[in-house]
């Protein structure tokens, strides 16, 4: 938990680990968005219609289909939002708000299983259905608290952004120093022969040895 509860906002929102392997669920597109407020439409179809065959009492089924229905046009919602607006704060808190509307009901659904399998079990309806059914409102809880927590592609871009201007700037950086060391070589070459042939043609030196009489 320290080793995860340390990190800069630049570790946290980087989509590969510290080895340079890519995380899951690091970061989700308008697509992945899309998707799953798609699937959690057929899951309230789902349930409206478990909801319509099996309670009983006009007042608790009408109470019901009222969740339902203003949890399916959410996800709706959620859908034409994902695809059609564009990329901002505003936005990702609507859609995390429909979001957790979908963790209320699932959590609200698995109280309700537990209990009909402990508290009140039922003699004619196998304990098996509400087992399966609190494992159902579990995956889609974890699911949806997977897609509240992860990094949305509005801040993953500009990360990326700034990681390739530093290694822009690095790779810029590497290339002036190696230019100014080559110009320093060259500088350097080009004083050394300067001075060899400064040596070459002082008087007294090579005129004495060329003299015949200096022997």
């Amino acid at each position: 938990m320290e080793k995860y509860g340390n990190l800069t906002p630049q570790q946290e929102y980087n989509p590969r680990d510290e080895d340079g392997r890519m995380k899951l669920m690091s970061s989700v597109s308008k697509g992945s968005r899309a998707l799953i407020f798609f699937i959690l439409m057929w899951r309230d179809v789902y349930l409206f219609d478990v909801a319509d065959q099996f309670i009983k009492g006009s007042f608790r089924k009408g109470l019901v289909r009222c969740i339902l229905t203003s949890v399916f046009i959410g996800n709706l919602a959620g859908v034409v939002i994902s695809v059609t607006s564009p990329a901002g704060h505003s936005t990702k808190n609507r859609l995390k708000a429909i979001l957790n509307l979908d963790k209320v009901v699932e959590t609200g659904l698995l109280l309700w299983n537990f209990g009909r399998v402990t508290l009140f079990p039922s003699k004619y309806v196998p304990r098996e259905i509400f087992i399966a059914g609190i494992m159902h409102s579990i995956i889609f809880i974890i699911q949806c608290q997977a897609f509240t927590r992860v990094t949305w592609d509005e801040r993953v871009a500009p990360l990326q952004q700034q990681q390739q201007q530093n290694q822009n700037y690095q790779q810029q950086t590497s290339d002036e120093y190696q230019q100014q060391q080559q110009q320093q070589r060259q500088t350097l070459g080009d004083v050394e022969s300067s001075n060899v042939d400064y040596g070459r043609n002082r008087p007294g030196i090579n005129s004495a040895t060329e003299d015949p009489y200096y022997n």
